[in-house]
């Protein structure tokens, strides 16, 4: 059995690359393809009904298994749902406005409680009122034991004189 080939054109070379050859073994191997590209389309297609059958059956199961309302369920039902949020209408103005105000209390001295004599002050006008008058001794505390280099003094219980240290 011999192979026979036909006359070649005169113009196209004879080598082993040739189209022209009867015996071309081709790269692409179409039947392959072909199977390979119907395997994958059946196991995408029996994946999918996998997951369809397993939703479906973890809804029955889940049906069938939920959880019993009790007697204080029962007696005080909850809301269904729980309120929507207030939504700012314009929160640039809003926030806005309350830096406003908080820059205002911060700044300014007011009445935080007239009938008890209480006052709202700036830290700094605070801070200044604290170093001019000292601080003063709390009701019922032992006064404080001098300083080890400290002489005795007549009054133990009086503030310490000095720069900013004057009584009350």
């Amino acid at each position: 059995m011999s192979t026979e080939h036909p006359p070649a054109a005169a113009n196209v070379p004879q080598d082993e690359h040739s189209l022209h050859l009867r015996g071309f073994d081709r790269e692409v191997q179409v039947p392959i393809v072909l199977w390979t590209g119907i395997g994958l389309t059946v196991v995408t297609v029996l994946s999918f009904v996998f997951c369809w059958w397993g939703l479906i059956f973890m809804e029955r199961w889940d049906k069938g298994h939920e959880a019993t309302v009790t007697a204080i369920q029962e007696e005080s039902p909850q809301a269904k749902e729980p309120p929507l949020p207030a939504l700012q209408i314009s929160p640039q103005d809003e926030l806005k406005a309350l830096r406003t105000e908080e820059d205002r209390r911060l700044d300014h001295a007011a009445w935080a409680d007239r009938s008890a004599g209480t006052v709202d002050l700036p830290i700094k006008i605070a801070l200044d009122a604290l170093v001019k008058r000292g601080v003063a001794p709390l009701e019922g505390a032992a006064p404080a034991a001098p300083p080890a280099g400290a002489g005795a003094t007549s009054d133990a219980t009086a503030p310490p004189s000095g720069p900013g240290g004057g009584g009350l």
